[in-house]
């Protein structure tokens, strides 16, 4: 690792282990630090930038926290209306959106919070499991979950709580796990998922509105992972997660990946305009500059980070 930012822990907050039927079984306790010390070593290349915004989520804290130019300590932690957040995502407004996946089985929530709120604006009611979020240039929301031992993706209008439309991506009925969703240029979705009893991973696109569902068939997608993230930076190139080599990265049109990049136990990662990557793992947050297939900055003792969004 040519670069890394070390987290000194000033003080943890221990919570409880958490067996509610609706939550992710990756965890089963947490301890999340309120506040960090950052370090930084020599380095010959820093992925952060001056206006960089990182969003972090912390699935059993139950917080997501904002940290200016992407260094701790947080400028701000939300809490409110955030229940064991998963998936995250940042529009370019500066909305913020969560998903909660902690809330009584039948009630999960999407929370949106305007730039620079810790209160939510909006609060979408899911009757499904909701794990990962994006939003498309145009401000139409995408959702999504499991449900019924399959995958589920909402659409919704802006300023919406009642979904447009509705899709299933796979007739597959198993044990599912809904991995990330991101959009291009052209406001194209792409969604990526698998069922732990049916390999391999899926990665599926759909034109606006859902429409035009086409199976990507990727290669190199063949080993099951808790967690198939996905992203895509401004040149279209896609990063899938959940691989035997961390997260695979497919030239646009592509489906053999051209480099991997070494992630490890990768969750729902961010990927910015220019590449640069953002992994939250088990007890750190990688960062990886573009083009990079090592982490080149790494946040430690983050304890349990599940999503990453930067602005």
């Amino acid at each position: 690792m040519t670069h890394k930012k070390v987290w000194a822990s000033l003080s943890l907050a221990a919570l409880a282990a958490c067996s509610s039927p609706g939550m992710s079984p990756r965890f089963s306790s947490a301890a999340v630090p309120a506040t960090r010390n950052l370090t930084v070593a020599t380095a010959a290349r820093d992925v952060r930038t001056s206006n960089r915004t990182l969003y972090i989520s912390y699935l059993e804290s139950n917080s997501v926290a904002v940290y200016a130019r992407d260094v701790p300590p947080a400028t701000r932690v939300i809490t409110t209306g955030v229940s064991s957040p998963e998936g995250i995502f940042v529009d370019a407004k500066g909305t913020l959106y969560v998903t909660n996946t902690d809330i009584p089985i039948g009630h999960f929530t999407v929370t949106e919070y305007p730039d620079g709120a810790s209160q939510p604006s909006v609060t979408i009611a899911t009757t499904y499991k909701p794990l990962s979020v994006v939003v498309d240039s145009k401000g139409r929301l995408y959702v999504g979950g499991i449900a019924n031992h399959t995958i589920v993706i909402n659409e919704y209008a802006v300023g919406g709580t009642t979904p447009i439309k509705t899709v299933f991506p796979t007739t597959i009925v198993g044990s599912p796990f809904m991995g990330g969703l991101a959009v291009d240029q052209s406001d194209n979705l792409y969604a990526s998922f698998f069922m732990y009893d049916h390999p391999p991973s899926h990665v599926v696109k759909f034109g606006p509105n859902l429409r035009q569902e086409k199976e990507l068939q990727l290669a190199g997608l063949d080993n099951i992972d808790l967690n198939p993230g996905l992203g895509i930076d401004a040149s279209g190139n896609l990063y899938v997660g959940g691989t035997a080599n961390g997260i695979n990265v497919y030239p646009p049109g592509s489906k053999n990946p051209v480099r991997s990049l070494s992630a490890g136990f990768s969750q729902y990662f961010a990927v910015g305009a220019d590449g640069s990557v953002y992994d939250p793992e088990t007890v750190f947050v990688d960062e990886f500059a573009p083009g990079a297939t090592e982490p080149t900055a790494q946040f430690e003792d983050a304890r349990y980070p599940v999503g990453a969004a930067i602005r």
